[in-house]
């Protein structure tokens, strides 16, 4: 066994290692689908629940009544939907 020493001083094995570059990728690929993995997943862990791919944590949600009460955890104050544009300013030095 291969043991790796990290800069937060956590070790990790090999397979833990591989785990972190492909995550639950294998798990939906024997599931058949990401559709069925999402299924089999929520039937587990419940309506809230997460999985990885590659180093990513995905979060799902089950309904949406879930989505409608976390949406405006991602709104932004004073951004419209709309990408704004903002012009870039310059200073003249003489």
């Amino acid at each position: 066994m291969i043991m790796v020493q990290t800069s937060h001083l956590m070790r990790l094995t090999m397979s833990t290692a591989v785990f972190y570059r492909v995550g639950n990728i294998p798990d939906i690929s024997e599931s058949g689908s990401t559709t069925e993995f999402l299924i089999d997943i929520h039937k587990k862990y419940g309506p809230i629940t997460s999985f990885w791919l590659g180093p990513t944590q995905v979060v799902s949600l089950a309904s949406p009544e879930l989505i409608k009460q976390v949406v405006h955890l991602f709104d932004r104050p004073g951004k419209s939907s709309q990408a704004r544009v903002r012009p870039q300013t310059y200073t003249l030095i003489d």
